[in-house]
C-alpha cells in the first residue's frame, strides 16, 4: 500500500504505456468520478501519440515525472523487460502498482512484489479468475479447476493472416499473433496457476476441445479430482463466450438447492463469468488497493511452480538474432513447471537474443542455447528460479547464462509481532514485512501475538492471515505484557534468527529485514537491532515532539559508532536462536530493548546497530500524550539493572561533547522546532510524573495517537 497516499476526491493515475489498453483505460478513467489520468509514460515522441486521448501536455517520456504527479501507476506495456525496469522505479518511490501485463508477472513479478505493492488487475483472463475465485469461495465452493475460454487457435498462422486481423482488431501485429498461436492462454493459466495456488497437467495444458463449455469443464475436473489438487488450464470451443469459468465442489448438504439454481447434479460444479472486460475492469482494483481493501491481492505469488517456455514453431540455426520472441513467427510459448525445465527460456525474456546452438521446431530453447542481454528482468527470473531449485549462485558470461547446482544455506527467519490494539496498523506493519525481498535469507513464519486485544487487531491479522498462510495469529484475551509476548515467541521460534518488530511500525523500503540478517555475518553477533525514525508530521506541537526525536537521534546514532544502549531499539530487534534460547524476559519488565543490550554485554557477546534498516514510528501529537508516553521510561534504568551488575551502568552515559554537537546542529537545521523541544524537555523533567504510566506489571497506558503510521 502506499503511505504517501491522502484521502482525495480525485485520484491521479499515471499510465505506463500507450498501446491498445492504455488508451482504453484512459477514457475510462477520464469518465470516473474517482481519478484523474495524471501521466501517461512512452518512449516515443508524444506528438506522434494521436490517437491517446490525452492532453500532450501529460504524455512523458519521464519515469520521474510520472511518479511525482501520481498516486498510483498502472502498467500496461506488454513488455516484460522495460516495464519491470519502470515498475521497479515507481515501487522505489512507494507508490503502489497495477498491472495488466501477465507476460511480466510471470517473469519478474514475484522479485517485484518484494519491493512493494505490486498487483495484477482485475480484467484480463487472470485477474477476471482471481475475483471469481474469491466469489465461489465466499460461496462455498472449494474450486478443482480455473479455466479459460479460447474460441479459435492457430498454432502456426502466417504473417499475412496476422497483419489483417491485427488492423482489423486495432492491436498489435505481436499482440494478435501471441492470442492465436496460443502464447497468451498459456502465460495467463501459468499466472493462474502460480497466483492461486493451482498446478497444470501436462506441458502446454490440455486444453480440451468442447461444444459447450460445461462438458470441457467437467472433463478437467475429472482431471483435477484424478490429480488430487486446483488446475488451471482452458477450454477450446467455438461458440462460448469470451470468459471464464470455474469448476468447484461443494457440501453435500446443498446438493439439492444447487440442482434447484440449475447448476447440475454435481459433485462438480461449474460456475462462469462469461465475459472479461480488461481496460474497463482496472479501476475496481484501484479503488480496493486506494481504500486499503486486501481483499484482493493477486500477482505472481512468492512460490511459482508455472513458467512459460519458449519453443520455436521452425528450426533456428545458430547465429540467429531474434528481435522479439512473443507474438513472433519464430516461437511460440508452452507452459510447464519450473522444476522440470529450470535452464529453459521464458518466452518473455527472449528479446535481442542471438542464438549460439541451433534449436529444431517444437524443442525448448535453454540459456545455453542463447545470449540475452542483461537486464533486470533476467536477473530477478534468475532468482526466482535459483530460490526454487534451492540454489545460491547463477553464473552468467558474455555468451550464455547458466543457472548453477549449489544449494545455499540461507539463513531462517522467524518473525513476531506483539500486538494489544493495534487494528489502525497491524495491516500496514504487516504488509511492509510480506513485502521484503528475501533473496539473502529464508522467512519461515510471522507470528502476531495478540495481548488482550479489545479490538479489531486479531481479526485483521487473521483476514491478512487467508492471503498469506505464513502468518500465524496467537494470543490470548488477558493483556499480560511484552515481554511475556516476547518469551512465547522465542519458545515458538524454530528459526536462525527471530525477529520481534512492535505492531505500530512500518518497515521503509523492502531491504530491512535482509540488513537485520546481514548484522550477523560479523562473528560473535548475536543481537542486531534496526533504526527506528520517526516520520514526517504536521503541526507545531507534532513538529516539535518529533524534533526532539531527532535530537536525540543525532546524539546517539555515533557514539561507539552507534553500538551502544540507546540504539537497541525494541520495535525492531533480531536475535540469533542460541542467544534467544539462552535466557527469558523478566515478567513485567517495560524496557525489553535495554534488557537484551545488557544481555549481550553480560555475556561478552557482540551487539549491532544497522543504520540503514529504518522502520518508521509515529510520534505523539500532543504534549499530553508525550506527557504520557515519557513516563515509561522514568523507572526503567532501575527496573533493568536489578538484573545486571552495577559495572555495566556506564553504558547508560554519553560523553556531554556529542549532545552539545547534536545541540548546535539541530539548532542549525531546526532553529525554531529545536528551541521548542528543549524547552519542552526541561518542562517534562520539572513537571510531576504521571503516576498511570508507571505500572510494575510491564503494562502502560496506550497513546492512540501513536497507533498508526500516517505518511
Amino acid at each position: 500500500m502506499n503511505h504517501n497516499m491522502k484521502k482525495v476526491s480525485t485520484y491521479r493515475v499515471g499510465i505506463i504505456g500507450a498501446g491498445f489498453i492504455s488508451r482504453g483505460l484512459a477514457m475510462a478513467l477520464e469518465e470516473s468520478p474517482h481519478f484523474m489520468v495524471s501521466a501517461v509514460l512512452t518512449r516515443r515522441d508524444p506528438e506522434t501519440l494521436g490517437d491517446m486521448p490525452v492532453s500532450r501536455e501529460i504524455i512523458t517520456n519521464s519515469i520521474d515525472h510520472l511518479v511525482s504527479v501520481s498516486d498510483i501507476v498502472v502498467e500496461c506495456t506488454g513488455d516484460v523487460i522495460h516495464g519491470t525496469v519502470m515498475i521497479e522505479h515507481v515501487l522505489s518511490a512507494g507508490l503502489p502498482v497495477v498491472t495488466m501485463n501477465s507476460e511480466l508477472q510471470l517473469v519478474s513479478g514475484t522479485m517485484l512484489a518484494r519491493q512493494g505493492t505490486l498487483i495484477e488487475a482485475e480484467g484480463d483472463q487472470p485477474g477476471s479468475l482471481a475475483a471469481l475465485d474469491m466469489e465461489v469461495r465466499e460461496m462455498g465452493f472449494t474450486p478443482l479447476v480455473y479455466g479459460n475460454i479460447k474460441r479459435f487457435l492457430n498454432l502456426t498462422p502466417t504473417k499475412d493472416e496476422m497483419e489483417y486481423w491485427a488492423k482489423r482488431q486495432g492491436i498489435s501485429l505481436t499482440q494478435v499473433t501471441s492470442f492465436t498461436d496460443g502464447t497468451k492462454v498459456q502465460i495467463e493459466q501459468a499466472l493462474v496457476a502460480n497466483g492461486l495456488g493451482a498446478t497444470i497437467t501436462r506441458r502446454n495444458l490440455s486444453g480440451p476441445s468442447c461444444a459447450a463449455v460445461e462438458d470441457g469443464a467437467h472433463r478437467l475436473g475429472e482431471m483435477a479430482e484424478a490429480l488430487g489438487q486446483p488446475i488451471s488450464d482452458y477450454i477450446l470451443s467455438p461458440t462460448a463466450p469470451a470468459g471464464v469459468f470455474i469448476v468447484g465442489k461443494h457440501s453435500g448438504k446443498q446438493k439439492a438447492y444447487l440442482e434447484y439454481l440449475k447448476l447440475g447434479k454435481g459433485p462438480h460444479y461449474v460456475i462462469t463469468r462469461p465475459y472479461h472486460l480488461c481496460h474497463l475492469e482496472i479501476p475496481k482494483t484501484l479503488l480496493k488497493i486506494l481504500s486499503g481493501d486486501l481483499s484482493y491481492s493477486f500477482n505472481n505469488g512468492q512460490h511459482p511452480t508455472v513458467q512459460v517456455l519458449a519453443i520455436p514453431k521452425r528450426d533456428i540455426k545458430a547465429g540467429e538474432f531474434l528481435g522479439r520472441g512473443l507474438g513472433s513467427f519464430d516461437v511460440r510459448g508452452e507452459a510447464a513447471k519450473i522444476k522440470d525445465y529450470p535452464q529453459g527460456v521464458p518466452i518473455g525474456l527472449l528479446q535481442e537474443a542471438t542464438f549460439v546452438r541451433p534449436v529444431s521446431a517444437g524443442q525448448v530453447v535453454k540459456f545455453d542455447d542463447v545470449v540475452l542481454p542483461k537486464t533486470r528482468a533476467l536477473e530477478m527470473w534468475q532468482q526466482t528460479v535459483a530460490e526454487i531449485s534451492g540454489q545460491s549462485k547463477i553464473e552468467s558470461s558474455k555468451k550464455k547464462q547458466k543457472i548453477n547446482t549449489h544449494k545455499p544455506k540461507l539463513k531462517t527467519v522467524t518473525i513476531g509481532i506483539p500486538a494489544h490494539n493495534e487494528e489502525a496498523n497491524i495491516a500496514q506493519v504487516l504488509k511492509s514485512i510480506i513485502n521484503q525481498r528475501s533473496g539473502t535469507y529464508l522467512l519461515e513464519k510471522i507470528i502476531v501475538l495478540c495481548d488482550g486485544c479489545s479490538d479489531e487487531t486479531e481479526l485483521r491479522a487473521r483476514d491478512f492471515a487467508r492471503h498469506y498462510p505464513i502468518i500465524e495469529v496467537t494470543g490470548g484475551r488477558k493483556r499480560l505484557g511484552k515481554a511475556v509476548r516476547l518469551n512465547e515467541l522465542k519458545q515458538a521460534n524454530t528459526s536462525d534468527i527471530v525477529i520481534n518488530f512492535d505492531a505500530d511500525v512500518v518497515l521503509r523500503d523492502y531491504t530491512v529485514i535482509e540488513k537485520l540478517v546481514g548484522g550477523f555475518s560479523e562473528d560473535g553477533v548475536v543481537a542486531v537491532s534496526g533504526n527506528n525514525r520517526p516520520v514526517e508530521v504536521q503541526g507545531l506541537v507534532a513538529k516539535t515532539i518529533r524534533a526532539g526525536d531527532q535530537l536525540w537521534y543525532r546524539v546517539r546514532k555515533d557514539y561507539h559508532r552507534g553500538n551502544n544502549l540507546y540504539n537497541s531499539a525494541g520495535c525492531a530487534m533480531a536475535l540469533s536462536k542460541d542467544f534467544a534460547d539462552s535466557w527469558r524476559f523478566p515478567v513485567g519488565l517495560v524496557a525489553d530493548q535495554q534488557f537484551v543490550y545488557f544481555k549481550v554485554m553480560a555475556d561478552k557477546k557482540k551487539f549491532r546497530f544497522v543504520e540503514d534498516a529504518v522502520v518508521w514510528y509515529q510520534t505523539p501529537n500532543s504534549i499530553s500524550a508525550l506527557s504520557l508516553q515519557a513516563g515509561r521510561s522514568l523507572n526503567e534504568k532501575d527496573q533493568t539493572m536489578q538484573y545486571f551488575s552495577d559495572d555495566l551502568l556506564p553504558e547508560y552515559d554519553i560523553p556531554v561533547s556529542y549532545k552539545v554537537k547534536a545541540i548546535v546542529r539541530s539548532l542549525v537545521a531546526q532553529p525554531l522546532y529545536t528551541s521548542l523541544t528543549l524547552m519542552l524537555q526541561v518542562w517534562l523533567r520539572l513537571k510531576p510524573v504521571h503516576q498511570g504510566v508507571l505500572y510494575q506489571n510491564g503494562l502502560w497506558e496506550m497513546v492512540d495517537s501513536t497507533k498508526k503510521i500516517t505518511f
